[in-house]
């Protein structure tokens, strides 16, 4: 079972969030992040990636906006989303990550798994913060003005690119929990603001990766650790 999900947002055309591609970027970061933490054993299996550009919207002109759009203002869609992404969280899922719109449906899947194993949220380029378009359409519901923490959760991660134009909001802490959990990390990926790539290729996404990492082994019982020898 691989210990780390992650969650791909929406790009130009469904099929790239499913292309070889995008999970050798998902990977190349896992393995970076290993290396901060000084894990060795890491491989393509402790991987797992989901996508759900397919279930928002056919190729075509504007297709991000289509995809938005219909992630936003169809709960029928958005449920089908999030059934896809609790299916991949399985008993030894110990990180989920997410990309622009996959941070959305990442915390929304979380939240409905409050029993869940995962320790580590890390979301990279998230919308989260935007109130009028992605907060008042969560499900769950604010108290005292931020949205409940995603279950059993230990640790989240919150990086963000100051001059991400899809980051309306920078920082999510005062958004969601108790208001102080949530780290929030800035980056600068110059061109590449926005982009997985720019995220990815963040030495700080790789010392999250890094930690998070060496916490899923440290918690992890020994006999998964063992059944996932090859």
């Amino acid at each position: 079972m691989a210990m780390l999900l992650a969650v791909n947002g929406v790009g130009n055309f469904p099929e790239f969030d499913d292309s070889i591609a995008a999970r050798s970027a998902w990977l190349s970061a896992l393995i970076e992040g290993a290396r901060y933490a000084g894990d060795r054993d890491v491989s393509a299996r402790d991987l797992e990636c989901v996508s759900f550009g397919d279930l928002l919207a056919r190729p075509g002109p504007a297709v991000g906006a289509r995809h938005v759009r219909s992630f936003v203002t169809r709960a029928e869609v958005r449920a089908e989303v999030r059934a896809r992404i609790t299916a991949r969280i399985e008993a030894d899922t110990r990180i989920v990550i997410g990309h622009s719109l996959g941070t959305v449906a990442a915390y929304e899947a979380l939240c409905l798994l409050p029993e869940h194993g995962v320790r580590t949220l890390i979301t990279l380029g998230s919308p989260l913060g935007f109130r009028h378009y992605i907060r008042r359409r969560l499900p769950t519901r604010p108290v005292n003005g931020r949205h409940p923490w995603p279950g059993v959760l230990s640790r989240w991660v919150n990086i963000y690119d100051k001059w991400d134009p899809v980051v309306r909001v920078k920082r999510l802490s005062p958004l969601f929990g108790d208001g102080l959990r949530i780290e929030d990390i800035g980056i600068d990926a110059g061109p590449w603001a926005h982009s997985r790539r720019g995220y990815l290729s963040s030495e700080l996404t790789a010392q999250a990766l890094g930690e998070a990492l060496w916490d899923a082994r440290r918690t992890t019982p020994a006999r998964h650790l063992d059944a996932a020898q090859p």
